[in-house]
C-alpha cells in the first residue's frame, strides 16, 4: 500500500508532491516549482529488493532539479492539475537562495553563495 499528495517544500514554500510506500520504506518529497527544484528521497530500511526501495541499501539523499527536469517530472506523474492552483507561499529570489545556503550548510555541504552552490553541484 502507498500514500500519495501534495504539500509545501521545504526549502521555497511551493507545491510538493510526496510518495509513501507501504511500511514507509520509501519517502520522497519533490517540489513543483521550476525555480527550485528541490527533491529528498529516503529508504528507511536496507533492502536487496528494487522493488521496495529505489537502490539497494539504506540509503538518503537530496538535491535540485533544473527546469527541464521538473517539468518531465510533473508530465512523467501526471501533476499538471496540482499546479493550477494558487502557491501556498511565494518567496524573494534572496529568500530562496538563502533556504537553498541553510539547506546545503544543514547537510554539511561548504556553500555561502550561490555561486558556491552551483560550483558543488558540478
Amino acid at each position: 500500500m502507498s500514500v500519495e499528495g501534495t504539500g509545501t517544500c521545504k526549502v521555497c514554500g511551493s507545491k510538493s508532491w510526496f510518495y509513501e510506500d507501504y511500511k514507509q520504506l520509501l519517502s520522497e518529497n519533490h517540489c513543483l516549482s521550476e525555480d527550485c527544484g528541490f527533491f529528498i528521497v529516503e529508504c528507511e530500511k536496507e533492502s536487496t529488493d528494487d522493488e521496495h526501495c529505489i537502490v539497494s541499501g539504506n540509503w538518503s539523499g537530496s538535491d535540485y532539479r533544473d527546469p527541464e527536469e521538473v517539468r518531465e517530472f510533473i508530465e512523467e506523474h501526471e501533476l499538471e492539475d496540482e499546479l493550477d492552483e494558487e502557491p501556498c507561499l511565494v518567496l524573494t529570489q534572496d529568500e530562496i537562495i538563502s533556504r537553498i545556503i541553510d539547506d546545503c550548510k544543514r547537510n554539511g555541504i561548504k556553500c555561502t553563495t550561490i555561486e558556491e552552490y552551483i560550483s558543488n553541484r558540478e
